[in-house]
């Protein structure tokens, strides 16, 4: 989960390009790792701080992205309540409470794609 820091003019038209070239270089990278298939990225919303001007454009990169394969994963953090008034003091990073949900979130969702242990 990132992106803020590319949520300003002049860097968030590029993210979803970024974003593709990102995860086919990690997954040409671990190929070897991966047992034939692609593995999951799963990868969550920034939060709609007043921090981060343009969030709206990166989130919507990292939905675009993630529609375009079932091995792409996006946590819609502020539809599941991790919005703003979630923040610290700092209006960027969550309270204890949020990033307990937010961890919860990413387990949820990484889950389907993990193997038992035999």
């Amino acid at each position: 989960m990132q992106g803020e820091g590319d949520s300003y003019p002049g860097y968030c038209e590029e993210y979803y390009d970024q974003l593709r070239y990102f995860v086919k270089d990690l997954r040409t990278e671990l190929k070897d790792y991966e047992g034939g298939t692609d593995f999951a990225f799963v990868d969550g919303g920034i939060s709609d701080s007043t921090s981060w001007p343009k969030y709206l454009t990166v989130n919507e990169a990292k939905k675009q992205f993630a529609s375009e394969s079932d091995r792409n994963i996006y946590i819609d953090t502020i539809a599941a309540g991790l919005d703003k008034t979630k923040l610290q003091a700092d209006n960027a990073h969550y309270i204890g409470s949020a990033m307990l949900s937010l961890g919860r979130l990413f387990a949820e969702a990484a889950e389907p794609f993990l193997s038992p242990l035999e």
